[in-house]
Order: C-alpha cells, then structure tokens, then sequence
C-alpha cells in the first residue's frame, strides 16, 4: 500500500527581481507503508519544498498528492502523520515539559494520552532532565530533541522529518535513530527523513531517493545500494560532484 503518492508535481519559485528560478519536478513518487525512506540530497535541491508540498504547506503549480489514500488538500489527511519541519520555535520563557504539553494538545489527542506520551518519549530519548530548563536555556540540539518529541506525539501511521538530526550531539542522535528504528518494526509506522549528510543515514534507512536540482534522480534500496555500490557515500557520488558536496556539508 502506498502511504504517500505524488503524481505530475511541478513547483517553480521566481525570486523577485532575479531572472533566476528553482522548479521541482516529480513525475511520480510512492512512499510505500511500513518501511524508512531518506530524501536524500545536497542544500537547495528540493527536500523541504517537496516536503512542504506534500504536508499542503505550499500549493503545486500542477499534479496532486495522496497521503493516506487522501487527497493531502483535506485536512483528515494529516490526521494520523507526525510532522518535524525544518525550521521551528517554541516561545522562549516556556519551559520544555510545558511547551511539550501544550503544543502537543495541538494534536488532537486528549490531555492525558498527551501527559502519558510525553513521559515516555522523554524516557526513550533521555529527555526527562531537561524538563525544568526553560527554551531559552536550551542548546540548538536540546530544542531539536523537544521538536522531534512533539513530531512523535500521537499514534502516528506516518512520520515526516525535515533534517531531524541537526544539532543532535552523537548521543542524541543514536537514541533518536534507535527509537525511529524501533517503531517501524513494533508499531508498523513508515518514516520519511530528509537529509543532506551522508553519517547520518548509516543506521537508519530502507529506502534512499535521490533528488538533484528539484528533479528525482533514483530510488533504491539500501541493500541494493551496498551490493552495487560497496557504500552509500560511493552511490551518492555517483550523482554529485564530491567536492562541492563537502563544501556544503561545513
């Protein structure tokens, strides 16, 4: 079954006062359920625009999206997806257990399945001492953990995440790719993570898409990938100029 179908999608952004312009272009995606797929490609190639499109954040020039077996224009559509955007704040002098509750209250969940799932997120990713802290005491990475918490909140059919490890010190980073990992199996969840670092698809990851310059260049298996290709970083290459990669990645 197909979680998330995209079909004839096209996106173009003029930026003001430039001749210059970005386009996405998919003829057809599908996030098949029950598996971990990594958008993977360099800054600027179309992850978050893709992402925005499917979550009905932007509006497409042209095609139409499902997720769900719903058109993603209906809000139901979302009803069972958790969301991490790439980009999020919580207001500063909240302290994280509060901001947890009351933006996950957002969710459509009641008051108490919210209390009861925050506890043991927290648990799972080593959360539960930064409690008290107020946002604005938090490092870039402790929020990063607070916002994937809040994504995870719920019982979610499908998760999306934007570059969800930015910031996460390697600790972090494990615990959060060790529970991702997790609930695939247990709870049959499917994940779609965005990433522009190779490291961090090491560990987590059934299926890598290619996007370059807003057009889907491959979809392949990661067993198929090692078999062919002897490591992700090889396959990747195959795709990017290396040295501008690395540039990138600093």
């Amino acid at each position: 079954m197909s979680v998330i179908t995209c079909k004839g999608l096209r996106k173009t952004y003029k930026a003001e006062g430039n001749s210059n312009c970005f386009s996405l272009a998919v003829d057809e995606l599908g996030i098949e359920e029950n598996k971990i797929y990594i958008l993977l490609g360099p800054n600027g190639s179309g992850k978050t625009t893709l992402i925005k499109l499917i979550m009905g954040l932007l509006t497409p020039d042209s095609g139409n999206i499902q997720i769900l077996g719903i058109d993603n224009q209906r809000p139901d559509s979302r009803e069972k997806v958790g969301y991490l955007p790439e980009n999020f704040s919580f207001p500063d002098n909240y302290k994280f257990i509060d901001a947890a509750y009351y933006f996950g209250l957002m969710k459509n969940i009641s008051s108490k399945e919210v209390k009861d799932n925050i506890i043991k997120l927290a648990k799972a990713l080593d959360l539960t001492q930064l409690f008290n802290k107020k946002i604005s005491e938090l490092s870039k990475g402790m929020q990063q953990s607070l916002a994937l918490l809040h994504a995870l909140l719920g019982e979610n059919e499908l998760l999306i995440l934007d570059e969800p490890f930015n910031g996460l010190d390697p600790a972090q980073k494990n615990k959060a790719i060790e529970y991702l990992n997790g609930i695939k199996i247990k709870n049959n969840v499917t994940i779609l993570i965005t990433t522009h670092i190779l490291g961090d698809i090491e560990k987590i990851g059934d299926q890598i898409i290619i996007i370059k310059q807003g057009k889907l260049q491959d979809s392949s298996s990661k067993e198929i990938i090692m078999s062919k290709f002897g490591s992700v970083e090889n396959y990747y290459f195959s795709f990017f100029d290396k040295v501008q990669s690395e540039k990138e990645a600093l």
